[in-house]
């Protein structure tokens, strides 16, 4: 069932594609670590994953949340796995920006 909402999602969004695929390259595959943050609230955080562009959160939402590979990604995309790469690293960016310009307002400490 799950499958099922995922693809019939990815074809919506496919029909109404009114935005270009973002295909930035990176020179290199950088990992971004976003450290565990206690005392966010999970509605702030799903905030923050929903106001990342198009498809920095289709990406994101499928790699992290869904658990495909950046080549099942690139498929159903129809992009690059590099560019599934890049558009997951960006998202682990704006990401990790914004929480940690946020962090004061939800007084959050480091560990």
């Amino acid at each position: 069932m799950k499958r099922i909402a995922i693809n019939k999602a990815i074809t919506l969004y496919k029909d109404n594609l009114h935005l270009s695929v973002l295909n930035e390259n990176i020179k290199e595959d950088v990992a971004v670590e976003v450290e565990e943050v206690e005392g966010i609230p999970l509605d702030y955080l799903l905030k923050l994953i929903q106001d990342l562009p198009h498809q920095y959160r289709l990406v994101f939402c499928m790699y992290q949340l869904d658990d495909y590979s950046h080549k099942e990604i690139a498929e159903m995309l129809r992009i690059s796995e590099s560019t599934s790469k890049s558009n997951l690293h960006r998202a682990k960016v704006i990401l990790k920006q914004k929480i940690m310009n946020d962090k004061q307002s939800y007084h959050i400490h480091e560990k």
